[in-house]
């Protein structure tokens, strides 16, 4: 108990630092990461923790952020809460679909082909209420908060969204 509650650092870096938690990462995978991401954390006394607090099938893939001294319980309830981060991404204006897809890859670990296919399905398209043969023109340039590995259809119905918002779309574009 005194390890959990302990208000100060233990054994925590220094320095924030984040790591990715992937679809199929294990706890023993995930305290690699965290040792490795140089936080100084006592792999059995995670793991254990972790089982003890039925913490371990509770995480959901995606990105944590850990502040500079943060402490072993705030580590844990962090993981416990599924407290992913945010990455806010800018898309600019006058990118293609390609390069939004390739700015998303880079900053959110995204599938750029499934990105590039998914904006071409014609039931997405209809279902946004749209007549086009893909969705280039309708994924409106802004700053938007995104999760790492984030569905590309979540993607594309926020930036979509934006776009009807800001233009009236009934007539059609081309």
């Amino acid at each position: 108990l005194y390890i959990f509650f302990y208000p100060l650092p233990w054994g925590i870096s220094k320095k924030s630092t984040s790591i990715i938690v992937e679809k199929g990462d294990n706890l023993r995978k995930i305290s690699q990461k965290l040792k490795s991401s140089g936080l100084g954390i006592n792999s059995p006394l995670l793991f254990l923790s972790s089982k003890l607090l039925s913490i371990d099938r509770r995480i959901i893939p995606g990105r944590y952020d850990f502040q500079k001294g943060i402490t072993f319980s705030g580590l844990l309830k962090k993981l416990s809460k599924n407290e992913i981060s945010s990455i806010e991404v800018t898309i600019p204006e006058g990118y293609n679909l390609y390069q939004i897809a390739s700015l998303l890859k880079r900053e959110t670990g995204l599938d750029s082909l499934l990105f590039v296919k998914t904006a071409s399905d014609t039931d997405l398209i209809h279902r946004l209420g749209l007549d086009s043969k893909n969705l280039e023109g309708y994924l409106f340039p802004d700053t938007y908060r995104l999760f790492w590995k984030m569905e590309p259809e979540k993607i594309i119905e926020l930036m979509v969204d934006e776009f009807k918002k800001i233009i009236d779309v009934s007539f059609p574009l081309q």
